[in-house]
């Protein structure tokens, strides 16, 4: 609706309905609305937005859509419920005599990690545990994964 029309519609016409959203822990994340219902619409969009490390879970009706569109036909408050983002463990079993390994550590769901091994004098990298001979070898975070780094003389 164009803003000259305002000034012409009469108390009636305007929408009384309050739309608040709110963050369960604003620590985690906030919840804001982008699209905002107008006179002529009584839809609008809402957004949660995960901090760092966090995660949007989903609205207190239990709905997951983000960002979201609603319906306002009356006061309504929505509350955006945010957890911490699960980590997956990456462990490198080996000898640290024989050389050392880098990309060991916590990753996020379907992060890409990649592992390098690098010998010490003497030896060098033979396989991982499971047959696979790749240096630098790159995997997908799905679960908690632990690998072993073999190394041999020469």
């Amino acid at each position: 609706m164009a803003n000259a029309n305002w000034a012409k519609l009469s108390l009636n016409e305007i929408s009384s309905n309050i739309l608040t959203i709110k963050s369960n822990d604003n620590r985690m994340g906030e919840a804001y609305i982008p699209t905002p219902n107008t006179c002529d619409n009584d839809t609008a969009i809402i957004e949660a937005l995960p901090r760092e490390g966090y995660q949007f879970a989903a609205w207190h009706d239990g709905n997951t859509d983000n960002p979201r569109t609603i319906l306002v036909t009356q006061d309504t408050t929505f509350t955006a419920n945010f957890e911490p983002l699960t980590t997956y463990q990456l462990t490198v079993n080996y000898d640290p005599k024989q050389g050392h390994i880098s990309g060991i550590g916590e990753y996020y769901p379907n992060e890409e990690a990649t592992l390098t091994v690098t010998p010490l004098g003497g030896y060098r990298f033979k396989q991982w545990g499971d047959g696979n001979t790749d240096n630098p070898r790159t995997i997908i975070m799905t679960q908690d994964t632990t690998l072993e780094a073999l190394f041999i003389t020469g």
